[in-house]
């Protein structure tokens, strides 16, 4: 099992949301720089860095924060959160990070999701965040009627190698994941 930190960034700070809500937010530092080197150093071999002010306003806001976050740490980063477009996902890609996170443009643009994943392949994660077991996208705020685990076979045949399920009412609670869905998303994918 691969362990792998994660650090949310809102507003040049790491914070933590409780089940999506942007106004129920708890700030763990005001570096996140520092705590991506501190995760490094205490042996993570990968993180995974949310730009929360990207996925709620649909394009990359904290860039420069990525940017010195990847110079500074000698492991890869796996980035997620307004990543809407094929540029952005590249610019990230030439930036140095490992895998790209997408979201929302997984729904709402299919062509461009598989040209995605063919040229990108592993390096592009689908990420795949679930209110009561329906997609939701636009950072959270915008639920849709499509079941997430049926959601994930569309994926899986445009050309996703790699998901990341989030069940949201679960999500910085801390009472761990939801272990039955994520065991259904197993059985429903290859």
């Amino acid at each position: 099992m691969l362990i792998i930190p994660a650090v949310d960034v809102k507003e040049g700070k790491c914070v933590r949301l409780t089940e999506g809500n942007f106004e129920d937010m708890e700030i763990f530092s005001d570096d996140p720089v520092a705590v991506a080197i501190k995760w490094a150093d205490k042996g993570a071999k990968i993180l995974h860095i949310v730009d929360l002010d990207g996925a709620k306003y649909g394009k990359l806001i904290n860039t420069s924060l990525l940017e010195q976050i990847i110079k500074k740490v000698n492991i890869p980063v796996q980035v997620g959160g307004g990543i809407r477009n094929y540029e952005e996902a590249e610019r990230l890609i030439n930036m140095g990070v490992s895998r790209v996170i997408l979201g929302t443009i997984l729904w709402e643009d299919k062509l461009l999701t598989k040209r995605l994943f063919e040229n990108f392949s592993e390096r592009i994660i689908a990420g795949i965040d679930a209110r009561d077991g329906k997609v939701a996208i636009k950072g959270w705020q915008n639920v849709l009627s499509i079941d997430a685990l049926d959601f994930a076979g569309e994926l899986e045949r445009l050309g996703a190698r790699r998901i990341i399920y989030t069940d949201i009412k679960r999500d910085g609670t801390l009472i761990g994941p939801n272990i039955g869905n994520i065991e259904k998303m197993l059985k429903n994918i290859n």
